[in-house]
């Protein structure tokens, strides 16, 4: 049996698409963060989700020439890389303050605002 040309077709689609994310992100988070007016941005998880995206996706354009069993082996990695980041945005959604709207600031806060204590949870304390 062989890898069907749709699958590989499909990897290098992951390959471009990734890249296009990750670029941006990685060089210029500030920009672009100020460009979708989605601020504040950290730029240092920004950069590392752009980090992690150069790999993947560059994972998808190797894996797009992978024989079936190389195939396999790599779609079983991409599962659990898959469902183990799920856990860990849910986990950090749930545990955190940030822009989903857990636990944001109200009143005369100054959430999201530089300097602001706001974007703290109960109990958590800025060590600046």
């Amino acid at each position: 049996m062989e890898v069907p040309q749709s699958l590989r077709k499909w990897l290098m689609f992951h390959f471009y698409v990734d890249y296009a994310f990750a670029i941006p992100f990685f060089f210029f988070p500030e920009y672009l963060a100020s460009t979708l007016n989605y601020e504040p941005l950290d730029p240092l998880a920004a950069r590392m989700a752009a980090a992690a995206l150069f790999g993947i996706g560059y994972s998808s354009l190797i894996a797009s020439k992978f024989d079936l069993e190389k195939m396999r082996l790599k779609l079983k990695w991409a599962v659990i890389w898959a469902g183990s980041a799920t856990i860990g945005l849910f986990w950090g959604a749930f545990s955190v303050d940030h822009l989903w709207g857990h636990g944001r600031p109200k009143g005369n806060d100054q959430g999201g605002v530089p300097g602001g204590h706001g974007h703290l949870r109960p109990g958590l304390h800025d060590p600046s």
